[in-house]
């Protein structure tokens, strides 16, 4: 993976790029490609000026950073097959810690595109109580536009500046009767 001094040469479609040929040239485990994506996507942020404040102990692929006085903690996940799994009870420890804003990047590595989730809407809306989510959970944020999409680490900067409006439940209106003249 790409070093820090490397980091204005990383681009989010070459991380992605690196990571699809990581994982057909070898046969190597979810955890470690997960890793080499989160370490690679750190790089990225450092290029486009985020701050690295915490990484994940070991083999994690969680941390969080600082970009803008805003102080957000992410856990990125890949999937060829479109299937993720939920995040760490390790990066749920660590948001609770240091009681910052977090959510979700989940990477369509074929399509080279993230999806951020910022993380109650990930729970609520995606995640739902499953251990895992699929595609289709994610099209259904997508529709409501709590997962947004970005190509590029200045767009997901963009993003998580930024909450997703989350639009109003609708609720019915009871008419009572007016008084009759």
């Amino acid at each position: 993976m790409a070093k820090d001094e490397d980091a204005p040469l990383l681009t989010l479609r070459k991380l992605l790029d690196d990571i699809q040929l990581a994982t057909k040239r070898e046969s190597r485990s979810k955890a470690s490609i997960s890793h080499e994506l989160a370490q690679g996507f750190m790089t990225v942020l450092r290029g486009v000026g985020a701050t690295i404040l915490e990484v994940g102990k070991g083999n994690a692929n969680y941390f969080v950073f600082e970009f803008e006085g805003k102080t957000i903690a992410v856990s990125p996940f890949s999937s060829h097959e479109e299937w993720w799994e939920k995040p760490s009870e390790g990066f749920r420890c660590m948001t609770r810690n240091r009681g910052c804003d977090w959510g979700v990047v989940l990477f369509f590595v074929q399509d080279h595109e993230g999806v951020w989730i910022e993380g109650p809407e990930f729970d609520r809306t995606v995640l739902k109580g499953r251990e895992k989510v699929n595609s289709n959970a994610v099209q259904e944020a997508r529709r409501k536009k709590l997962a947004r999409p970005f190509y590029r680490a200045d767009e997901f900067l963009r993003l998580v500046r930024t909450p997703a409006s989350i639009p109003p439940r609708p609720f019915l209106v009871r008419r009572t009767p007016g008084p009759s003249s």
